[in-house]
């Protein structure tokens, strides 16, 4: 069942927390192996306004009900640098996306019982992946870099896709 995480089920981007670990290692000058850790928690509470079906139990408008969301990715890479000097480095590799996806919703199901309902997917996905960084000469070792992963199939009627993306400053 699709259902909207913020409208329907009360989860809050304000309510969660959210950790990113990340080591990696340079064993010749070209070649970067990295592994990251990601673990995002989310919860929420709502008074349903419509009923919703969640795991094959009905959870029924007026209930309250309460949500749990808990995500991990682990993500290990395999990149070669096309270009590195001291300017700042570009790269393209391959690896794995390993996502561990768990949910609980709690609350007033059909019945008037009190009822849970829980799922977990646990997804390997191979990707392709690609990062640059500029470093900004006599500033201390300033610079910015960009990196992502990337994933799409399509056969026929059915297709997947996943994208992590992301920039910042070091």
């Amino acid at each position: 069942t699709s259902l909207d995480l913020d409208d329907i089920m009360g989860i809050s981007p304000d309510a969660n927390t959210t950790v990113e670990i990340g080591i990696w290692v340079n064993p010749i000058k070209r070649w970067r192996l990295s592994f990251f850790w990601f673990m995002d928690r989310r919860t929420g509470s709502r008074v349903l306004e419509r009923t919703i079906t969640a795991g094959g139990k009905d959870f029924v408008a007026g209930a309250e009900i309460d949500t749990d969301l808990d995500v991990q990715r682990y993500k290990l890479l395999n990149e070669i640098a096309i270009f590195r000097n001291d300017l700042g480095r570009l790269a393209l590799g391959i690896g794995l996306v390993y996502l561990d996806l768990q949910s609980e919703i709690t609350g007033m199901a059909t019945g008037g019982l009190v009822e849970s309902s829980d799922g977990r997917i646990q997804i390997p996905i191979p990707v392709v992946c690609g990062s640059a960084e500029v470093h900004i000469p006599g500033l201390f070792g300033l610079g910015a870099f960009a990196e992502g992963v990337g994933f799409a199939l399509r056969y026929k009627d059915v297709g997947a896709s996943y994208l992590d993306f992301r920039v910042g400053l070091n």
